[in-house]
C-alpha cells in the first residue's frame, strides 16, 4: 500500500463519524487494539534481535505507527487521554526512523492540540 496513513484515517473514519459507540462496538475495537499492541510488540522484539535488518526496521516503525493512529483515532478510547497514549508510540518510531513523516506529523499534531488546550486554560 502507497500511503498507509490514508488508509488509517480512511478505516478510523467511519468508526469517529458515528460518535457514542454501543457496548459490543467499543469491546470489539477494545480488542482490535489489544490485537494491534501485540503485533507491535512482536514487530519490535523481533526488529531489536536484528537492528541492522532494514526490513524488519520498516516493519516495526510501520506498525509502531499504525498503533500510535488507532490509539489516536479511536472512538473507544477516552478523548482526554487519547493523545498522551498515542504520543509515545510516534516517537518511539521517530527514534528509530527520524524521518517518518506519519509519525512526524502526528506527533506535530498532538503538539499544537496540547499548545492549544494549555494556552486555553492559561486564559480561561
Amino acid at each position: 500500500m502507497r500511503n498507509p496513513s490514508l488508509a488509517l484515517a480512511l478505516l478510523a473514519l467511519p468508526l469517529v463519524a458515528f460518535g457514542q459507540m454501543k457496548p459490543e462496538e467499543k469491546t470489539r475495537e477494545m480488542n482490535e487494539l489489544a490485537a494491534l499492541r501485540k503485533v507491535q510488540a512482536k514487530a519490535k522484539t523481533t526488529y531489536l534481535k536484528k537492528p541492522k535488518d532494514a526490513k524488519l526496521k520498516k516493519a516495526y516503525v510501520f506498525e509502531t505507527v499504525r498503533l500510535g493512529m488507532r490509539i489516536l483515532y479511536s472512538p473507544a478510547m477516552d478523548h482526554k487521554t487519547q493523545s498522551a497514549q498515542a504520543r509515545p508510540f510516534f516517537v518511539e518510531a521517530l527514534k528509530v526512523d527520524p524521518t517518518n513523516a506519519d509519525a512526524r506529523k502526528a506527533l506535530n499534531q498532538i503538539d499544537m492540540i496540547d499548545r492549544l488546550i494549555k494556552s486555553k486554560k492559561k486564559s480561561g
